[in-house]
């Protein structure tokens, strides 16, 4: 729904390599879980983040969502950033 979020809480916390976030509606009716991951490869690090929705309002909700992928690029990049200068 434009303009209207939902609160979210830390559902899982495995560190330093996993963290998950979930929000939503009660009964069931939308639900979204956004999953964080690192994983070490070659001398770096492999940055992972899903989001996946479910519900009975899943169909409603979704067309008026607005495409997330920007915002998740903006976020990577801007994570990617700050990892190489803290180095």
């Amino acid at each position: 729904m434009p303009g209207r979020g939902f609160a979210t809480r830390v559902a899982a916390m495995e560190e330093p390599t996993r963290m998950v976030w979930e929000g939503g509606m009660p009964a069931g009716l939308f639900r979204g879980v956004r999953t964080f991951g690192l994983t070490a490869r070659d001398g770096g690090t492999d940055f992972l983040m899903r989001e996946e929705f479910t519900g009975l309002l899943l169909p409603l909700i979704w067309r008026t969502m607005p495409d997330l992928q920007p915002s998740f690029d903006a976020f990577a990049d801007g994570l990617a950033r700050t990892s190489e200068e803290a180095r």
